[in-house]
């Protein structure tokens, strides 16, 4: 086992400098004890955690040591067959569940931009990814990256007028029939200081499977609100199985969900590097169609 004494401490890195040469500048260490910090979360180039030691830094950008930070209780991974494309100006990823989406977060845990960019820091040029958007740590499924160097503005303004067609699948308590959710929702982030807050939010459910008490939907959000589809599906009485946040008073779920059952399937938006629309697709989680079995099971009982 290596051994590493108590570490605190920063430095400003030189253009182009790899992050283990500045954190070796931190302290005396060897470079099988530096990789180590990397490895178990201790380094951060600013606020963000850095899992690649070789990573080349911007100059002036702040390299922090500190071995007293909370180890995350799990070291969460990004399989590279999730990586579905990588073309000249955007990466396309399938994301896990139970993975946060970028920086920064309470325990230092890698996030999928830190893991996408351990993956590509060994491509040709070693692109670095940008993020666009974000889903929640449960929510599974499509997530699109612009890459550093490209030109990210159409992409950008894409996301903005919400030009990119998302589409998600979930489960839901209930038998909902289609619909087109439309009203203003209440979207404070309180637990972040946030003042209290509401916004117009328009989303189009249609059911796909009805399984006993719950069903499997189809959700197209046209606006683009924290937690839209989630508030307003529970608003309508049908709240998302695994919901802990975003539920009616008195609730009790038909069937236990241990996490969110929330799918981002399908991203569909003009591909820069194509000059057309471009459409991606996944099946439905195995973890969704799992509910629906078990919701059958539970209406049988």
């Amino acid at each position: 086992m290596v051994q590493i004494g108590r570490i605190k401490g920063e430095t400003a890195a030189a253009q182009g400098e790899p992050a283990i040469q500045a954190v070796r500048r931190i302290a005396e260490l060897s470079q099988r004890q530096a990789r180590v910090l990397f490895e178990t979360g201790k380094v951060f180039v600013g606020t963000s955690p850095c899992l690649d030691w070789k990573r080349k830094l911007d100059a002036g950008a702040v390299v922090s040591v500190d071995t007293d930070r909370r180890r995350p209780a799990r070291q969460p991974g990004l399989d590279p067959s999730r990586v579905l494309e990588v073309s000249r100006s955007l990466v396309v990823v399938d994301k896990p569940p139970l993975l946060v989406s970028v920086p920064p977060t309470k325990t230092g845990e890698p996030t999928v931009l830190d893991l996408l960019a351990e993956q590509l820091a060994s491509c040709p040029g070693s692109p670095r990814p940008v993020p666009l958007h974000r889903l929640d740590r449960e929510t599974s499924g499509l997530m699109l990256f612009g890459l550093a160097g490209a030109d990210l503005s159409s992409l950008r303004r894409q996301f903005e007028l919400h030009e990119v067609e998302r589409e998600y699948y979930a489960v839901v308590a209930g038998r909902p029939d289609p619909m087109t959710l439309a009203e203003d929702i209440d979207v404070t982030r309180s637990r972040f200081g946030g003042p209290a807050t509401s916004r117009y939010a328009v989303t189009e459910v249609e059911p796909v499977q009805q399984s006993g008490p719950v069903t499997l939907v189809r959700c197209r959000p046209r606006t683009g609100r924290f937690h839209q589809i989630r508030i307003q599906l529970a608003a309508a009485g049908h709240p998302l199985l695994g919901e802990r946040e975003h539920r009616p008073d008195g609730y009790r779920p038909p069937i236990h969900a241990p996490r969110l059952a929330l799918q981002s399937f399908r991203l569909t938006f003009h591909h820069p590097d194509l000059g057309r629309n471009a459409t991606y697709e996944l099946p439905v989680d195995p973890y969704l169609q799992e509910l629906v079995r078990k919701g059958a099971e539970a209406w049988d009982s």
